[in-house]
This record gives structure tokens, C-alpha cells and sequence, in this order.
């Protein structure tokens, strides 16, 4: 969100891809970012799950560790609909 171009081009076009299917675009919050909640992509599964920035968690490998195990439950899904 800090670099104007990629906050502006490149997430557009990820969410552009999201809506068409052709891609998931996955938030992941790593440290606290005031309004990321009033951005366009606010209403996508953001992780970790709990909103609490990975920054915060006293375990950071933990929090890691529940991010990649969403990521795969994801790409699991995708597969099931035939999408990935």
C-alpha cells in the first residue's frame, strides 16, 4: 500500500483478475496499516484470519504457519471447482 504504483496498477489488475476468476488475490496483513479496512480490497479473506498483524503475534513462525495453511486450503479449493 506504501508504493503508489503498485497500490494503484499492479493490485488493480490482481483485483480485476480476482473478480474474473482468474486469480485469488489474498490480503495478508503483516503489520498495522490504518484504513486498510476502507481499501478496495478490504472485502477479501484477509490473513491471518484474526486481523492481528503478524508483527503482534508473540510466535511470528506461528502466525506464518496458520497464513500458509489458509494458502493451502485455498489452492485446495481451487482445485476442487477445476480453477487451479
Amino acid at each position: 500500500m506504501a508504493s503508489e504504483y503498485h497500490y494503484s496498477v499492479e493490485m488493480q489488475r490482481a483485483l480485476e483478475r480476482h473478480q474474473a476468476k482468474a486469480a485469488r488475490v489474498i490480503p495478508i496483513i503483516l503489520r498495522d496499516t490504518p484504513g486498510w479496512k476502507d481499501t478496495k480490497f478490504a472485502g477479501l479473506l484477509a490473513l491471518p484470519r484474526n486481523g492481528k498483524p503478524v508483527i503482534k503475534w508473540p510466535d511470528r513462525d506461528e502466525a506464518f504457519a496458520k497464513i500458509t495453511e489458509e494458502i493451502k486450503n485455498v489452492v485446495g479449493n481451487l482445485k476442487n471447482q477445476g480453477i487451479a
